[in-house]
């Protein structure tokens, strides 16, 4: 309980353990998982699936709310500004800060697949190619996240979670 100790990282870790109770990943979700028959339907869908999918939609789409400032919507500046903030930014970020331009592209970038990206999970045909995408898309952008940005574990625990989305295939 003691907010020097804890983040946002370990309620989504909690969160995704829990859900992760009710899914069977070792036989359906893993990248060990070889089948004898490979016509065999390694999907799986159920209650725990759907909030599993649910809680990473949630909390990217609630972000992606608290980007409507014009440095996010309008000057594109939002990635420059935060890798102004010395006490978070890592030796990557410092050097990045300088390609204004490339700033402006991220900027655009995030916010647009902070709002797409989650939802693409729900489309019904090509989802186990289109769910890859978007698991390597968002282990991409969280790895992109921790190279630039000191974070602690959140995107350590976030590209773990985008994990399960990855099929056995």
């Amino acid at each position: 309980r003691n907010t020097l100790l804890i983040s946002c990282a370990d309620d989504l870790m909690r969160l995704a353990l829990f859900w992760s109770l009710l899914v069977p990943l070792d036989r359906f979700y893993s990248c060990a998982t070889k089948s004898a028959n490979p016509s065999q339907n390694t999907m799986y869908a159920s209650a725990g699936t759907f909030m599993l999918i649910l809680q990473l939609v949630i909390m990217y789409l609630i972000t992606a709310l608290y980007k409507t400032h014009p440095v996010w919507t309008e000057e594109f500046s939002a990635i420059y500004y935060v890798l102004n903030v010395e006490h978070f930014t890592t030796e990557l970020g410092r050097w990045l800060k300088n390609f204004i331009g490339l700033g402006k592209i991220l900027t655009q970038t995030t916010f647009c697949w902070e709002i797409i990206g989650p939802l693409l999970l729900f489309v019904p045909f090509s989802t186990k190619k289109l769910r890859a995408f978007v698991a390597f898309g968002f282990i991409g952008f969280h790895l992109g996240l921790a190279l630039c940005l000191k974070l602690g574990t959140f995107p350590w625990i976030a590209m773990a979670y985008w994990l399960i989305f990855i099929p056995g295939e």
